[in-house]
């Protein structure tokens, strides 16, 4: 563990290893009376640690918050770690079965109105969008797929405009906290858009991403339908269309870091119902 630690802090106590998704191992650590969270990288991973961790720091906004970043580090063998505070709140799906559904619809409100407030500059980089693209061609491996390619680079991409994004926000990277929102495990996303948040919301209360792998309360469902109602009602059609393509990219992109077959059938089965949206333009 103290190579692990890359520090010599000897009063530091480990008191939990964390659940994490990025890639990092995620340490709750004591340290004179203070928990903080420790998230490290090891040397292949920590350029991507340092710029996640330099978006977070810099993250401003008048309707959530994010964990400070106390302190970057960099180790002697390559590996790099952020300690940052830790924030002993509800993961956002049990606030959602905790919550009566006006306390929810306010909650959400604030989050949606960070998100479509994010001013918007020029148009995306469409050879980014090529690149990821080109990256997914080996995956063409059924006709559902090779449809979803060809939508995607028929899309019209250059109507989407550059803004500020999390990356990653779907609901298990959203903790409540005394009705605050906190945002953690920002992302360096390989384009900038709010449409990302969206689409990653969306994953969530229309894929049910976040519980994959769990029976799935019917309250909790009601809550989400609650949220995509709310979320669809502030955009427009072509927003819609936006979010629900990055929707079916996100998804195809999950697909080369899928090893159980149980998911993969899940993707497939989601990523059909994604064309089916944007073929009909259901976005209801």
């Amino acid at each position: 563990w103290r190579q692990i630690l890359c520090t010599k802090e000897f009063s530091m106590v480990i008191k939990e290893k964390l659940l994490g998704y990025s890639g990092c191992e995620v340490l709750l650590i004591e340290n004179n009376n203070r928990i903080i969270v420790r998230k490290y990288a090891d040397k292949k991973y920590s350029n991507r640690l340092k710029l996640q961790a330099d978006k977070q720091n810099k993250f401003v906004s008048l309707f959530l918050k994010a964990p400070k970043i106390i302190s970057f580090n960099d180790c002697k063998d390559g590996k790099y770690f952020i300690d940052m505070e830790y924030i002993n709140g509800l993961n956002f799906n049990d606030y959602l079965l905790r919550k009566d559904i006006k306390s929810v619809k306010l909650l959400v409100d604030k989050l949606f109105n960070e998100i479509l407030e994010r001013k918007e500059s020029g148009s995306i980089d469409l050879k980014k969008i090529n690149k990821k693209l080109d990256s997914l061609n080996a995956y063409c491996s059924s006709p559902i797929i090779e449809q979803s390619m060809k939508y995607l680079r028929n899309f019209e991409w250059n109507t989407v405009k550059e803004s500020y994004c999390h990356g990653d926000l779907t609901f298990e990277n959203i903790l409540v906290k005394n009705d605050d929102i906190y945002v953690i495990d920002f992302l360096d996303s390989f384009i900038d858009s709010k449409y990302i948040d969206i689409a990653k919301v969306l994953q969530d209360v229309d894929i049910y991403w976040s519980v994959r792998n769990k029976k799935i309360d019917s309250n909790l469902l009601i809550r989400y339908q609650v949220i995509k109602k709310a979320l669809l009602s502030n955009l427009t059609i072509k927003e819609r269309e936006v979010s629900y393509t990055l929707l079916l990219l996100n998804m195809l992109r999950i697909l080369p870091y899928t090893k159980d077959d149980k998911t993969k059938q899940f993707i497939y089965k989601k990523i059909e119902f994604v064309n089916f949206i944007l073929e009909r333009g259901a976005y209801e």
